[in-house]
């Protein structure tokens, strides 16, 4: 008699440990399952992209002269919420704004000197981060875009329209001329909002005497309001 109880008091501890392990099986399908759902959930979200640090200004080679006509301006077209005119009374600027591919490290110019380009590894306009437009100073024979954006001052304002009919003005704060040999922090800085306000940063490079490119400018403007227009 002693010896059957002695094997079933054996036999406790194992029905314990399978009670368990049996617990412990079913806690983790229930935790894969509910993760499999969580994320099946999130698939339809769009997940935070990784923007690399702008360090480099592209050096556009050999882009086209080719003047925009009032109907390519007209019926150009970009999504609702991004950039699609950009204008800067002051200089007389009033042109498209095509979207760039997101580049690692470098920042893309267009291929046209009289378009501007916007910088997909920045903010949209309206979303209250940083916003960075690149243009052309200058071509083989014709003054780009942006040849005089340096001469812009404190106050001065820059329009930016969306596709969806809204326009955000922006006021010039900061009027950068940036050495090549400085080239790498400065534009770390430039990507930075200025005092967490909305910024909108215009990016040229400038050729010296030669042609060659020495140089950045780059014009950092606070959002001072938004309007949408009527379409």
């Amino acid at each position: 008699m002693g010896l059957k109880i002695n094997q079933k008091a054996k036999l406790i501890p194992r029905i314990i440990g399978w009670v368990l392990a049996g617990i412990l099986v079913i806690f983790m399908i229930k935790i894969l399952v509910w993760e499999n759902n969580y994320y099946k959930t999130k698939s339809e979200q769009t997940r935070a992209e990784t923007v690399p640090v702008l360090t480099v200004v592209e050096h556009s080679i050999a882009p086209s002269e080719q003047e925009l006509d009032d109907n390519t301006y007209a019926n150009f077209q970009s999504e609702a919420d991004m950039p699609r005119y950009l204008k800067i009374e002051r200089l007389g600027v009033k042109t498209i704004v095509r979207k760039s591919e997101m580049s690692s490290y470098i920042l893309p110019m267009p291929d046209n000197i009289y378009e501007t380009l916007w910088y997909a590894g920045s903010s949209r306009p309206g979303q209250g981060r940083n916003v960075i437009i690149s243009g052309i100073s200058a071509g083989a024979t014709k003054d780009g875009v942006f040849k005089n954006l340096d001469s812009l001052e404190k106050g001065d304002e820059i329009k930016i329209e969306n596709g969806n009919g809204f326009e955000y003005t922006y006021e010039v704060a900061e009027i950068r001329l940036i050495e090549e040999s400085k080239m790498n922090l400065e534009l770390i800085d430039i990507q930075k909002q200025i005092e967490a306000n909305e910024t909108l940063s215009l990016v040229t490079t400038n050729a010296n005497s030669k042609g060659e490119y020495d140089s950045v400018a780059a014009i950092r403007a606070t959002l001072k309001k938004s309007t949408q227009l009527e379409q």
